[in-house]
């Protein structure tokens, strides 16, 4: 059996039986491996988006009832103002 090195060169590994027994051993746990790693990185990543949204929505709600409270200002000094020159 033949394996290709990241390098380009070839690697001869035993026919024997026990050796191809065991590299299909570990290929598969290596799959299982890469399968388990997926699914828990999807997980987390899936956890951290939605705690994300919930703190960019929260940043929203905040900013905009400040927008709101500056809006109400900006319009209660315009009015006073108005009134002082009217005076």
């Amino acid at each position: 059996m033949k394996f290709e090195k990241k390098d380009g060169s070839c690697v001869r590994i035993s026919d024997s039986p026990e050796v191809e027994g065991s590299l299909g051993t570990v290929l598969a746990n290596i799959d299982l491996l890469s399968i388990q790693i997926e699914a828990e990185l999807s997980s987390k990543f899936a956890t951290f988006e939605a705690t994300m949204n919930n703190h960019f929505s929260m940043l929203e709600s905040s900013l905009n009832n400040k927008l709101n409270q500056l809006e109400k200002s900006v319009a209660t000094l315009t009015k006073s103002n108005k009134r002082k020159c009217s005076s």
